[in-house]
């Protein structure tokens, strides 16, 4: 495998990705941040929360072996965030998953996690998930 070609366009991905939120979220102030259309949606800052929770669960626990304490129920409650909180929050998560791809090593990157009761290597959950950052789920699942 061609790891060297990975990292540099995931590392790319998960540049852009960030790029892009970053720049949605910075067109939209703190109440449209947080306004959901319904009781049953969910707001761009519960979003941005359970992304978070995501990539702590892909990347510090299953390709760092970490532990974290995992709350999904919680990230999807309705919880007001401010733009900067939210700027920080996709800063820092984000910087985490590239720092991890520059730094670690193929054999390590290559080993097997659990995501979803599947075994993936931290380098396909990693790819599967900066191709959902920045294409949706409706290319992963034709």
């Amino acid at each position: 495998m061609h790891y060297q070609f990975n990292r540099e366009w995931l590392i790319h991905k998960f540049e852009e990705i960030r790029r892009r939120i970053l720049k949605a979220v910075d067109q939209l102030d703190d109440e449209q941040l947080n306004w959901r259309p319904d009781e049953t949606s969910h707001s761009i800052s519960m979003l941005i929360k359970h992304i978070e929770g995501n990539m702590l669960e892909r990347i510090v626990k299953g390709i760092l072996h970490e532990e974290i304490v995992r709350d999904r129920e919680n990230e999807l409650k309705e919880t007001f965030l401010n733009q900067l909180e939210l700027k920080a929050i996709i800063q820092n998560r984000f910087q985490i998953a590239i720092d991890t791809i520059k730094s670690i090593s193929d054999e390590r990157l290559n080993e097997k996690q659990l995501v979803r009761s599947r075994e993936r290597t931290g380098h396909a959950a990693s790819v599967r998930r900066a191709l959902l950052r920045a294409y949706g789920p409706n290319l992963l699942y034709r």
